[in-house]
């Protein structure tokens, strides 16, 4: 998962990615989430491109209280907001059986193809 696309997918919680640089002063993106707004707009993308770790990724999505829809035949997924019908799946379990970059997707485009 990018580094935007993780502040992107988990903008609605800022929360958790504010506890976990609090808690991991020096971590390697911690001076990038503090100077976000700046990396943005000067569209540094070495830095927006850059792949998070798996265990931040895990970090933010065990505690997200995103869920998700998976649709009956498992080939769709759909926010649950947005949806009627399907299987109920965490923002965690997502990301382990598909990745990250499919909760941004779904978040931008209203849903994102996962199987098939």
């Amino acid at each position: 998962m990018k580094f935007w696309e993780l502040i992107s997918a988990f903008r609605s919680e800022p929360v958790i990615l504010d506890a976990f640089f609090s808690d991991h002063p020096n971590h390697e993106f911690s001076d990038h989430y503090a100077s976000y707004d700046a990396i943005v707009t000067s569209q540094n993308r070495a830095i927006l491109d850059s792949i998070v770790p798996y265990d931040l990724v895990c970090f933010v999505a065990s505690r997200s209280t995103q869920t998700f829809l998976l649709s009956r035949d498992g080939m769709t997924l759909r926010s649950s907001n947005h949806a009627l019908g399907g299987i109920p799946i965490s923002a965690i379990d997502v990301v382990n059986q598909f990745g990250g970059s499919i909760i941004e997707e779904v978040h931008e485009k209203g849903s994102a193809r996962v199987g098939g």
